[in-house]
């Protein structure tokens, strides 16, 4: 038999601060999933196909809070599967602040899974950052992303996928990976941001 494949499930909800100390993390496969629950928020028994979790999101982080600061590591030689949502480098969906962290993956958003009829067709994609969730922001310093990504259908960023509308500052970044397309019906795609947005920003 072959070599068991052991995956890499975001850690959620991080939200605190998190020094690499220039380490480096190499050889991730990292993915997002679902969790039969036995019944989801409308009751549905186990075995119907809405009685799923979904993890949100790939990546090395996901859902962590606008005080979390992500700083000091490297991220090299990863392939991640984006088959739900948004999916970054180093954070999948969040908010906070990412500082002197370089990826170099390979980010693939077409190889997707068809669960419980969400087949993950729209994607948000980046190098450092899928995308902000709602209500929170962003902050990019001194990060590079040597990613390559692949995508169909989807908010396409080398750094970050999708702003969602809210507030990200970006400072000293750089892209140098390459994004390519694959079937495309529908894209936003930049070297450092796919789609930026500030319909749900106030002013400061």
């Amino acid at each position: 038999e072959g070599a068991k494949t052991y995956y890499w499930y975001a850690i959620e909800g991080f939200a605190g601060i998190l020094d690499g100390q220039d380490h480096v993390l190499s050889g991730l496969y990292a993915k997002c999933d679902y969790i039969e629950t036995g019944v989801d928020a409308n009751n549905k028994a186990i075995g119907d196909r809405n009685s799923y979790y979904f993890s949100p999101g790939t990546g090395f982080l996901t859902v962590n809070t606008d005080a979390s600061v992500i700083r000091n590591f490297n991220i090299i030689n990863s392939y991640y599967l984006a088959n739900y949502d948004g999916t970054g480098g180093v954070i999948a969906i969040g908010g906070g602040t990412v500082e002197n962290v370089y990826t170099d993956i390979e980010l693939d958003a077409v190889t997707v899974k068809k669960i419980n009829d969400i087949n993950s067709s729209f994607l948000r994609n980046g190098g450092i950052y899928g995308t902000i969730n709602a209500g929170q922001t962003g902050t990019i310093i001194n990060c590079w992303s040597d990613a390559n990504i692949i995508a169909s259908n989807a908010y396409i960023g080398g750094i970050i996928g999708d702003t969602n509308g809210y507030a990200v500052t970006i400072q000293h970044a750089l892209f140098s990976g390459n994004i390519y397309y694959a079937g495309v019906t529908y894209a936003h795609a930049g070297g450092l941001v796919g789609k930026a947005s500030a319909e749900n920003s106030s002013p400061g």
